[in-house]
């Protein structure tokens, strides 16, 4: 790794109140109340990110869109104040196309107000659009994508009728926040789908969620629970059932262009994915399968491609000690040679971030390895093996890049052992 940081990137950094005389100081890194969230980053056809923040303003919270080029941050887009607890904005790009997904609380739920960024590199526009309701369960989930002409909003909802939540989405034409079509289910009838997914794919794009085969505790159930527990009493372990990925194939359109297919076993227990499309229109699905209660570390490390013609390919990952957090994919289409490297991505446990990258088959071309210089990183994005990463800094967010190259470590010339192999060193 070559440790590269960006300079005056530090979001909302700001110091701490005191802490009185006596009590434990708190942890440097440690993520602090009011500190800024990121919602993720899109490439920029210059090669600078566009990433969407959530920051805290005196007593409102402010939607952010801050442009990162390799070198500094050029500038931050406001994207308004935001109400209620959401997640921070979500940007897509492609092309010279920006746009961006607000989420902000309402009386009967979350809506989702769209915009499309205009000369986000020179003097920005913001052309506000439509705003979607996202329902008003506990689900905050959602997803936006543009293809090549037109993106897709996908979001999951409660079914008051089926008494689950179900999949559905919508498309800005002509990535017109605008001009947006009605909402589509995308799950089956009956099914009980969360946590979309959306990725562009040649000629359309791709769709994966998560179904349950059993509903997970409702919050009159959890706060039984929790009440229990207070007493002292006895409370069964959390069994959330099995958990399986299914995949829709979207037109260029955003229309559904097959029928959803599970893609991975039905008796598992999926805790969270990632997709890419391959140069070749395949799907490239990493996930982590673990039958121990939800938001515990462990579990097993999976890749699956999914062919145009609809075969599946599983590849059982190396990956020890994994934490509780899904693994993230990265397609770095910049970097040298013919064909995009996807990098992958995965929490360790005690802060560890480990890397490798993946083949068209969603083999790992190198030892999935612990790098270092990443502990305690969230990475955002990947360019020409540029990588982008985000630390927390007291009440400050830092934003900083790394250049990787896959490969292991050379042999030390010293007589002292050499280091362990390493998915992305320099």
């Amino acid at each position: 790794m070559e440790p590269g940081r960006i300079s005056g990137a530090l979001v909302a950094d700001r110091p701490p109140p005191p802490v009185p005389s006596g009590e434990a100081q708190p942890d440097e890194g440690a993520i602090l109340p009011f500190a800024p969230e990121i919602g993720g980053a899109a490439l920029l056809p210059s090669g600078a990110f566009a990433v969407g923040a959530l920051e805290p303003k005196k007593s409102e919270l402010r939607a952010l869109a801050l442009l990162l080029a390799p070198g500094a941050m050029q500038r931050r887009v406001d994207l308004g104040s935001v109400h209620g607890d959401v997640l921070p904005p979500r940007i897509a790009a492609r092309g010279g196309v920006v746009v961006s997904a607000v989420p902000t609380g309402a009386p009967k739920g979350t809506l989702l107000r769209l915009c499309r960024i205009e000369s986000i590199e020179g003097t920005p526009v913001i052309r506000w659009g439509k705003e979607i309701p996202s329902g008003a369960d506990e689900s905050d989930s959602f997803s936006l994508e543009v293809g090549e002409g037109h993106s897709v909003l996908a979001w999951d909802e409660w079914d008051a009728e089926g008494g689950h939540s179900k999949v559905v989405a919508a498309t800005l034409v002509d990535s017109d926040p605008a001009n947006v079509t009605a909402a589509l289910t995308l799950s089956a009838a009956g099914e009980d789908a969360e946590a979309p997914l959306v990725v562009a794919r040649p000629g359309g794009f791709f769709a994966a969620w998560i179904t349950n085969g059993k509903r997970a505790p409702d919050a009159e159930q959890r706060k039984e629970t929790t009440e229990k527990e207070a007493l002292g009493e006895d409370t069964p372990a959390v069994d959330l059932g099995p958990r399986w990925l299914m995949l829709r194939r979207l037109d260029a359109r955003g229309s559904p262009a097959g029928l959803p297919l599970a893609v991975t076993p039905r008796d598992g227990q999926v805790m969270g994915f990632d997709m890419v499309a391959t140069k070749d229109g395949a799907a490239l699905v990493a996930y982590r399968d673990d039958r121990a209660a939800p938001g515990t570390a462990g579990g097993l490390l999976w890749s699956v491609v999914v062919h145009a013609g609809g075969s599946i390919h599983p590849q059982r990952l190396e990956a020890d000690d994994l934490g509780a957090a899904a693994p993230q994919l990265f397609v770095d289409a910049a970097a040298t040679g013919s064909a995009p490297v996807t990098w992958l991505s995965v929490a360790g446990e005690s802060d560890s971030t480990w890397l490798t990258t993946l083949d068209a088959e969603g083999r790992e071309e190198d030892p999935l390895a612990a790098e270092p210089a990443l502990d305690g990183a969230s990475l955002l994005g990947v360019r020409d093996s540029s990588v982008l990463v985000a630390r927390p800094r007291g009440r400050g967010l830092e934003l900083s890049s790394a250049r990787c190259r896959p490969g292991r470590l050379p042999p030390s010339p010293s007589p002292s052992p050499s280091p362990a192999p390493s998915a992305s060193a320099l």
